[in-house]
């Protein structure tokens, strides 16, 4: 099925952020084993593609960002123009920033959850026909790199860091901290990359990259409306109905056809999600797996991979081996936590180890939300609030008349 930009870039927001609906202040989620990781991310650079010039020469511009990754609290914040864009004069406008803008520094305890979702939104106001804006989103399932996307309105790089921090240790060996009470992480360290390696001219029915020096790497056709993605010296062109894989020096790779527009996940292999399948690749675009679905697929990455569709979540090891199907009821959220992870469907939320073993089955009505709170699971429906221990021992049973909110204190837990 076809689909326009903003709905497919939506669709990647729901990709990245696979999270839990909650009914009052979720607790931070790192479990509680070290080693202990800061997590960095650095924007590089952003050019404007699209001419903006609705009279004067230039636009007023803004860029929203927002960052989120699973079990973590995320951030966001807006960039004003640090200047005039002079964007009559296609293909490239440097939007005027004071780079690297920092994005993202959070403490992590292991493992590093996966996917980290980024989105940035350009923004113009011409003080006439109101705001145009053009949302753009990256998911990144690998732990550190360089990473970057253009579409035809514009273009950026970010830089994602990850150091290991074995002072702080001590705080992933405890209870779950609260995010209030979460500690400063230490400064950030500079990235690696000055600048965005690539410039792109989107023209209509086609797509132009070009080295740093403005040197062209590829010219190639795409159909409706495409997006270009680079991670790990790979530029993937992202259009319709196919993936292109190109190397640092424009050569073709590999051509994946896909059923629709796809979403692609860069990860230590790429993740491809189309309208009736998920299909691992390598960075040669040579398929490693082929996993069909019923309907557009999420996935949630951890030392598994879990395929996640409308009618059933199954967990895959990285040698395509299914270790567990499992039927839900209609589709269901799934929550990585620690050594869980959570499986809500309408009818009941199921906690399983990250080897895939059913650890315990709770009933609960009408998709609940789950909070976690050190080693109790807070189940909240439409008629009681219920607590359990990890292991899913219920601990407590609370009626209520509704769905409650309910608020994570420290230990205290208000309904």
């Amino acid at each position: 099925m076809k689909k326009q930009m903003w709905q497919w870039l939506i669709g990647l927001c729901v990709l990245v952020v696979v999270t839990l609906r909650t009914g009052g202040t979720q607790a931070h989620l790192d479990p509680p084993g070290p080693p202990a990781f800061q997590e960095v991310v650095w924007l590089l650079g952003v050019n404007v593609l699209d001419d903006m010039d609705h009279g004067g020469g230039a636009g007023e511009l803004w860029l929203d960002w927002q960052v989120a990754q699973p079990g973590h609290a995320g951030n966001s914040g807006r960039i004003p123009a640090a200047g005039t864009v002079a964007v009559s004069a296609p293909p490239v406008a440097p939007f005027p920033a004071p780079y690297p803008v920092l994005l993202y520094n959070h403490l992590n305890c292991n493992p590093l959850e996966r996917p980290l979702g980024l989105l940035l939104t350009l923004n113009d106001d011409d003080g006439i026909w109101g705001t145009d804006s053009s949302p753009q989103a990256l998911a990144v399932g690998a732990p550190a790199g360089v990473f970057g996307a253009a579409n035809a309105q514009f273009a950026y790089t970010v830089e994602v860091i990850v150091v290991p921090r074995p002072e702080l240790n001590p705080l992933c060996e405890g209870e779950y901290l609260p995010p209030d009470a979460q500690p400063e992480p230490p400064n950030p360290p500079p990235p690696t990359t000055p600048s965005l390696p690539y410039q792109y001219e989107f023209n209509a029915g086609t797509v132009t990259v070009f080295n740093q020096d403005g040197d062209p790497l590829l010219h190639t056709a795409v159909t409706g409306t495409p997006q270009v993605n680079v991670a790990f010296e790979r530029i993937q062109v992202i259009d319709d109905d196919s993936v292109r894989i190109y190397n640092a020096d424009g050569e073709l790779l590999g051509t994946i056809f896909t059923n629709g527009r796809a979403d692609v996940l860069p990860a230590d292999m790429l993740v491809v999600i189309d309208d009736d399948s998920v299909e691992i690749y390598d960075w040669n675009g040579s398929n490693l797996m082929i996993m069909p679905t019923n309907g557009r697929a999420e996935t949630l990455l951890s030392n598994l991979l879990l395929v996640i569709d409308d009618d059933s979540v199954r967990i895959y090891d990285w040698l395509n081996n299914i270790i567990t199907p499992i039927p839900t009821v209609n589709r269901a959220q799934v929550y990585l936590n620690g050594d869980r992870f959570f499986i809500i469907d309408d009818i009941s939320v199921r906690i399983y180890s990250l080897e895939g073993g059913l650890i315990q089955h709770l009933p609960a009505e009408n998709q609940a939300d789950v909070l976690v709170n050190g080693d109790r699971i807070i189940v909240i429906d439409d008629d009681s609030v219920e607590i359990y221990d990890r292991n899913g021992n219920l601990v407590r049973h609370i009626p209520t008349d509704g769905r409650a909110t309910v608020i994570v204190d420290g230990d205290r837990i208000i309904v």
